[in-house]
């Protein structure tokens, strides 16, 4: 039987299905749509052409054919799609390989084809829902093991961990034995996690007694980091007074020549007036 030699060299059995799998998604991303039966007769032409030729055969010599095949078809837009997702593939894994130092694609492998370790579907919506990243070269959300890889990785990267460590806290994370703050699941590795971490704190607080803790409120929030508050009557009473004897007139837009336009919003101050006016 015709076995495939994988990226990390590991062998399977050739499955023809992948090929008709690779052929119809780049199909669904044309204009004539996906055409079923040329995806299955090139996939089955391959097929034939490898058992007459070899007995095993790599990943990329089987996407070369692919290529091949669909060039050679009528559907030549297909293999313009389809070779701009091989490329982009190839990029999203050189970006893994920088970017995942501890956690090897060998060690992953074995996680990949799990059975689903969440123990409800509530929690398994939840994981959708709440943690798992929108990968757009992809164009899905991230998988479980995907989402612990790189929650994990961020963690280790924090202090000085051994491979060692760092597995076997990606075996706990994995099969829900050991957890990590939410707010790490979401955002860890991130180039907002990078540059903004307090997005990883689950739980901050201040007393809303000063303008100045507004600031903070919404700051903290906006990067992602939870805020708690306390505002009692003793906190209010100590803001500063705010006017409220303000009348706001509106007037019409009016069309303006063009070297008037404004290119940003400004405020203007007269006395008791605050001319705001908003960007043309």
């Amino acid at each position: 039987m015709l076995k495939v030699i994988k990226r990390d060299n590991t062998v399977q059995y050739f499955d023809q299905q992948k090929i008709i799998n690779a052929i119809t998604q780049a199909m669904r991303e044309t204009i004539k749509g996906v055409d079923q039966e040329l995806a299955t007769r090139i996939a089955q032409k391959i097929e034939q052409d490898l058992k007459d030729s070899v007995e095993s055969v790599t990943v990329a010599d089987i996407q070369e054919r692919v290529e091949t095949e669909l060039m050679n078809s009528e559907r030549k837009e297909v293999a313009k799609v389809y070779i701009l997702y091989r490329e982009q593939r190839d990029k999203l894994r050189e970006l893994a390989r920088e970017n995942h130092k501890l956690l090897t694609d060998e060690f992953i492998s074995q996680y990949k084809h799990l059975p689903n370790p969440f123990p409800t579907i509530l929690g398994q919506f939840v994981f959708y829902r709440t943690y798992s990243r929108w990968l757009p070269l992809e164009k899905r959300r991230e998988y479980w093991w995907e989402t612990v890889r790189r929650a994990v990785e961020f963690n280790c990267n924090l202090v000085r961990t051994s491979q060692q460590e760092a597995e076997a806290l990606y075996d706990n994370v994995y099969h829900l034995r050991q957890f990590l703050a939410g707010r790490t699941l979401w955002t860890g590795g991130t180039e907002v996690s990078l540059k903004y971490p307090m997005s990883n704190f689950n739980c901050s607080f201040t007393v809303l007694d000063k303008f100045s803790a507004f600031k903070d409120l919404f700051y903290l929030l906006m990067i992602g980091a939870g805020v708690g508050v306390r505002v009692l009557k003793a906190d209010v009473e100590k803001l500063p007074k705010v006017r409220t004897n303000i009348k706001i007139i509106h007037e019409a837009y009016l069309p303006v020549p063009k070297e008037q336009r404004e290119d940003l919003t400004s405020v203007k101050f007269q006395k008791d007036t605050a001319d705001l006016r908003g960007r043309d």
